[in-house]
């Protein structure tokens, strides 16, 4: 499990502490109830928290999926930002979904910023420009790349993990979106795509694509 729900399994078990000890008490049903709401709560919890092993290719010519999800877009944006024309491919997670966010590739931290917004549904379009979101920029061997970690309907609790100017390796676990949304990933126009729309991917595992030589 992620360290990022430890405290979500400790209430449910603290829930069910107090469910335990007020049975001498209330000798009915209702302390029961406690304690199986209690389990499901930190059985839920344990699952939505995993944090399976993934192995990423460590080739300097690829990227890979920084998310678990279905890829809902893929989109040619002019001009962006740090990274100018690109492609943005957009990574839905729902609830079910690994949550935890990983590095694309190996690369230095260039900026981190936060921007407040709204709280759309994550696989809605217009929730790439009005939700509340955290940019990462990477810089990497090959060229620049942004995330845009973004919070949705539930997940309203963003961790990023990395400050500017550090380097992180591909495949290192760098933060996590709770409870499901989307991460919206900007590449180089010429990086050569591997993925399409309606694919599930693996972060840390998928290639989404290889830079051309």
């Amino acid at each position: 499990m992620s360290k990022y729900g430890v405290p979500y399994v400790l209430a449910g078990l603290f829930v069910i502490l107090i469910g335990a000890t007020s049975l001498p008490i209330t000798r009915g049903i209702t302390s029961y109830i406690i304690i199986i709401c209690g389990f499901l709560f930190s059985a839920f919890m344990f699952y939505f928290f995993r944090d399976p092993h993934r192995e990423p290719p460590h080739d300097e010519d690829i990227l890979i999926s920084p998310a678990d999800g279905k890829i809902v877009s893929i989109k040619w944006i002019d001009n962006e930002e740090f990274v100018g024309d690109c492609k943005r491919i957009s990574i839905f997670m729902n609830i079910f979904d690994v949550h935890i966010i990983r590095m694309p590739a190996s690369g230095v931290i260039r900026g981190v910023s936060r921007y407040k917004g709204k709280y759309l549904l994550g696989f809605k379009e217009e929730a790439s420009r009005k939700n509340s979101r955290v940019s990462v920029h990477i810089v990497t061997k090959s060229g620049n790349l942004k995330l845009h970690l973004i919070a949705g309907a539930i997940a309203r609790r963003i961790v990023c993990e990395p400050s500017p100017g550090e380097h992180w390796e591909i495949g290192e676990k760098i933060g996590i979106i709770k409870f499901g949304s989307r991460v919206d990933f900007f590449v180089p126009a010429e990086l050569e795509l591997r993925v399409f729309e309606g694919m599930r991917v693996k972060g840390g595992e998928t290639i989404l694509g290889i830079w051309k030589k």
